[in-house]
């Protein structure tokens, strides 16, 4: 599509914005930002109607992102898109150690200011109840949430290591629930069993399952097809625990998201 072409389609859209052509548009450079194109209303002399009243209140919009050839912004829509993730972990063996103080310290802290928070997982017939991290996903539109469902599908096959997910169409979102079922408590004596230490729990299977999703998610947000992530409330401090005696003790806790 050429300059000229995008400038004429992106006029035709913002046209629609004056009632019965109240109000002229017109778009010109930008002098000091070129790559950025800015709307100049021009507001009409003798207009009354309720299009006029706004375009006398916002003389000039500026327009990101249009059909012109500009590199997509990044949209920030949680504080922690800005900050960078540490590498993510290697893929340890089963079953994995439940995570230290100093791994949730450098892993799950980021997490945290991502949304992500721990909770008790749902106890079934085979399954005992244990931590595991939560977060909510939403996006633009629910062609957008299948997409990133995709994404999970092929982490999840890539990984070997599954995640509850709960998807809602209104707003299209998915919550990630992910834990290990055989994790491994640190031993409560020299001479414990290693087979009774056997438990779920959140381990470095998890983290790294966490920050292959915020890889692929944050595609989704730097081309704005993706929403704030979500928490239905604001997390407390037992939700994003600090150390592993903390992380444990929400084995015994319910919550949601």
């Amino acid at each position: 599509m050429s300059r000229l072409t995008a400038l004429s389609s992106t006029s035709r859209i913002l046209d629609g914005v004056s009632h019965r052509g109240a109000a002229r548009l017109m778009l010109r450079a930008n002098s000091t930002c070129a790559s950025v194109p800015v709307l100049s209303v021009t507001r009409p002399t003798c207009a009354t109607t309720s299009a006029a009243s706004l375009f006398r209140r916002r003389s000039k919009l500026v327009l990101r992102n249009t059909m012109l050839d500009l590199q997509p912004i990044r949209m920030l829509s949680h504080d922690s898109v800005s900050s960078v993730l540490p590498e993510h972990p290697p893929t340890p063996p089963y079953p994995c150690p439940f995570l230290t103080t100093e791994e949730i310290e450098t892993y799950l802290g980021p997490l945290y200011v991502r949304a992500w928070s721990v909770h008790r997982s749902d106890p079934g017939p085979k399954n005992k109840p244990a931590p595991e991290l939560v977060k909510r996903f939403t996006f633009s539109t629910p062609d957008k949430l299948g997409a990133f469902l995709r994404d999970l599908a092929e982490i999840t096959e890539r990984e070997n290591h599954h995640a509850v997910q709960e998807v809602s169409h209104d707003p299209p979102s998915v919550v990630i629930k992910v834990h290990t079922h055989y994790g491994l408590r640190p031993a409560r004596s020299a001479d414990e069993p290693r087979r009774v230490r056997v438990q779920p729990g959140i381990t470095l299977r998890d983290v790294r399952f966490a920050y292959l999703v915020e890889h692929a998610f944050s595609e989704y947000v730097a081309r704005r097809e993706a929403g704030n992530a979500t928490m239905m409330s604001s997390p407390s401090p037992e939700e994003q625990p600090r150390t592993a005696e903390a992380l444990e003790a929400r084995r015994g806790e319910s919550g949601g998201v």
